[in-house]
């Protein structure tokens, strides 16, 4: 029987993937819209002899569309661990699709993420996601408000790849600037500017052009007036710029410097890290607006850096916010002109290598219940009366639960060493919000650590990790996380 997840069949599947784009259903596919079998091997002669397709028969074919369909319907239940929705406000969806041309910025990138070690399902389900949120935008907004999103995703889920991954994809599709709204910390701003530009800067039917500090005097070759807006052009342009007062505004200026290019921009701002530093903390019942809130507000809505209402517009304003804590983005101001994700909100699915609060507690109500990992453990009364002690007092005395935890956390270093992780490991000890509290739980800590020899300690690491190998082993972290992709079994 033949592989049919060998890369020799993924343009029989692309073309699979792309007729469902298309909205054409499951029965026309199988015939590839020929209608018979008679039609179904013309076409697949064709694509053989004129596309360079490897040669199948017509029951692989229809094989092939089973395993897409397969894969689509799996795709379309939300796995209540794993999953990835949609909230819709009106308008449609636009008709894009995903960019087939091996030498698109999609498929490069695409390309580029599997072979540093992305699984390819992985790529496959960013691939939805982005033409899921892309359908949402406008590559046209003369005659509509500016279109605005939320995008959330988990801690670790992979949010900056999926960033450039609607990059990619929207540059295919026309849109030509991109602005990518960075923290408030340069160095670390930096460090995402050089990764999108190696990220996308590949060697296809577009180049890339990473713009910096952009301002109404900019540096030498980046001024607006002296770059490719037009729809013919295969340039573009971001810029990661800092959510800061002075860099907004000089970022608005550069914008609207030169009227005919701002007539010809269409426009992607994402605001990374949402909840940070661009959200209006002012009261929400007065007319008061906080100057990053205001001034990102101006660039999105198309007014000057002064608040002011300006003859030009650009071609296409989008702007989607990502971030992982969404409540700031969602339950403030949600007037007109306010960043509120009024088009959409969507999540982003994660690894199924990903830990979170669901796998480690469970979840309880509605349609699934789920007792979460075997690896919680419960302090008892006596134990928490020490730690009390050791806040107010400065109790040098250690818990039992608290020295099991320090043994086992050096038992979890100790495997990662020896799987060849050399990177610091650190372990977080949380028993107050207060200062003093965690200063006198170090100083307890520190004493009790240097206090055993070094024979001891291992004796006592030894009999926890017996202890915990016993109760919670491999067979049982499979039974209970079955959806984990990682296969090795150390």
């Amino acid at each position: 029987m033949s592989n049919f997840g060998l890369p020799e069949y993924d343009q029989h599947r692309e073309w699979i993937r792309n007729a469902r784009n298309r909205n054409m259903k499951w029965e026309e596919i199988d015939y590839a819209g020929r209608g018979n079998d008679e039609g179904l091997s013309e076409f697949l002669t064709q694509q053989s002899l004129l596309n360079f397709w490897k040669e199948v028969s017509c029951s692989e074919w229809k094989e092939l569309v089973r395993l897409q369909k397969e894969a689509e319907e799996q795709t379309q239940v939300i796995d209540y661990l794993s999953g990835q929705a949609m909230i819709m406000g009106e308008g449609e969806d636009n008709d894009v699709t995903v960019p087939a041309d091996p030498q698109s910025a999609w498929q490069l990138y695409r390309k580029k993420l599997i072979k540093g070690g992305f699984k390819e399902e992985i790529v496959d389900e960013m691939e939805r996601t982005t033409l899921k949120i892309l359908k949402r935008l406008s590559s046209d907004t003369t005659e509509m408000k500016p279109v605005k999103g939320l995008v959330i995703g988990n801690v670790q889920s992979g949010k900056t790849a999926n960033m450039a991954a609607l990059m990619a994809m929207a540059a295919d599709w026309g849109w030509n600037m991109f602005i990518v709204l960075s923290g408030t910390i340069e160095n670390l701003r930096q460090q995402t500017q050089n990764r999108l530009l190696n990220d996308l800067n590949c060697q296809g039917n577009l180049n890339w052009n990473g713009l910096e500090h952009l301002s109404k005097k900019p540096m030498l070759g980046q001024r607006t007036q002296d770059l490719h807006f037009d729809k013919t052009s295969k340039q573009r342009y971001f810029t990661v710029c800092l959510k800061n007062p002075g860099r907004l505004r000089g970022l608005i200026q550069w914008l609207q410097s030169d009227g005919n290019k701002q007539k010809q921009m269409k426009i992607l701002v994402i605001d990374d890290e949402a909840d940070q530093a661009g959200i209006n903390t002012a009261n929400v019942n007065s007319s008061t607006i906080r100057t990053i809130n205001r001034l990102i507000r101006d660039l999105v809505n198309g007014k000057n850096e002064k608040s002011q209402e300006i003859s030009n517009k650009y071609k296409a304003m989008n702007y989607i916010g990502y971030t992982a804590t969404p409540y700031a983005n969602i339950l403030n101001e949600a007037g007109e002109d306010s960043l509120y994700p009024r088009n959409f909100i969507s999540t982003l699915s994660v690894s199924k290598e990903y830990f979170g609060p669901q796998q480690i507690f469970g979840l309880e109500g509605g349609d699934y219940d789920y007792d979460g990992l075997d690896i919680v453990r419960i302090i008892d009364e006596d134990d928490l009366q020490a730690i009390k002690e050791i806040h107010e007092e400065g109790s040098p005395y250690v818990p039992l639960a608290l020295q099991d935890a320090i043994c086992w956390f050096l038992c979890g270093v100790a495997c990662m060493r020896i799987w060849g992780y050399g990177k610091p490991i650190s372990m977080l000890i949380h028993t107050s919000q207060k200062t003093d509290h965690h200063q006198n739980i170090a100083e307890a800590v520190r004493d009790w650590i240097v206090s055993k020899d070094v024979d001891e300690m291992i004796r006592r690491c030894e009999k926890v990790w017996n202890t915990e190998t016993s109760q919670f082993t491999f067979e049982k972290f499979r039974e209970q996380y079955p959806q984990y992709d990682r296969k090795t079994n150390y």
